[in-house]
């Protein structure tokens, strides 16, 4: 893992942690380090990336290329932060308007559509309705009022939905990056609906499943079988206003 790019004595010391969390869990479903989330959230998003390419079975790349890559994913999430000590993308200076983001989750592609004003979060809807049923598909309410409350990426998920929790910050530190640029691109169907007054897709208390938490291991090599969060298929539904 290399994340010499990162801040001194902060983002670029988490290497020998997050190596042995990885290599203790199997998967990219790690704590992280406290302090460092950043970093660490683009160690888990590099991680999925290599997972993803493994289990496609494509070749990788030579390791200098590599090693680059996860660099400069980690120093374009930094830089997104808005400094060279800032570890969590959100704190301030946003261009408003509305931007998406997105992860892998375990089940599925997990969507986050955070909306803000110059300097703060003001609302956050998203889709993680393709999860484990009763398990991350049920995370919505509580990772938007944690993001609401924290306003980043910095939250603590919901315990036993790791992956569908870290998917939510990736996703949410996409959509603020964005927004930190100011390149917000509605998409069509969303510009549709919005001219229709139709209600945006969101997240919300009230929203349709209820609760129940979900796991994370992804044994190394192995496709996921049914039964968890880990492995298991997932039909779910969007949370709606």
């Amino acid at each position: 893992v290399d994340v010499s790019g990162e801040t001194d004595g902060i983002g670029a010391a988490i290497g020998d942690e997050v190596s042995a969390q990885i290599l203790e869990l199997q998967s990219s479903g790690i704590d992280g380090v406290a302090g460092a989330t950043v970093s660490s959230q683009a160690v888990r998003d590099a991680l999925d990336a290599a997972i993803a390419k493994a289990e496609a079975g494509e070749a990788d790349a030579p390791e200098e290329e590599a090693e680059e890559a996860v660099t400069e994913a980690a120093e374009a999430v930094s830089e997104a932060a808005g400094s060279d000590t800032a570890e969590t993308v959100g704190s301030n200076g946003y261009v408003p308007g509305t931007y998406s983001g997105t992860a892998k989750g375990i089940e599925s592609d997990v969507k986050v559509d955070v909306t803000v004003d110059e300097s703060s979060i003001t609302d956050v809807a998203g889709d993680v309705s393709g999860e484990t049923p009763g398990l991350g598909a049920d995370i919505g309410d509580e990772v938007k009022e944690q993001i609401l409350n924290a306003q980043s990426s910095a939250i603590d998920g919901v315990a036993g939905a790791t992956v569908t929790s870290d998917a939510v910050k990736a996703a949410l530190d996409e959509a603020l990056a964005q927004a930190s640029a100011g390149s917000a691109e509605a998409p069509a169907k969303e510009a549709a609906d919005a001219a229709a007054g139709s209600a945006k897709p969101r997240w919300s208390a009230g929203g349709i499943p209820a609760a129940g938490h979900a796991g994370s291991s992804l044994p190394a090599g192995s496709i996921p079988a049914a039964g968890t969060e880990s492995d298991a298929g997932a039909a779910g539904v969007l949370y709606a206003a």
